[in-house]
């Protein structure tokens, strides 16, 4: 079952822009 780290990492790349976005180049998404 290797679709379940495939899906960890999007979590944690979503988490990370989602994080990040904001903070680097606020384009209006929270």
């Amino acid at each position: 079952m290797y679709k379940i780290q495939l899906l960890s990492c999007i979590a944690l790349t979503l988490a990370l822009v989602a994080n990040g976005a904001p903070t680097s180049s606020s384009t209006g998404n929270t």
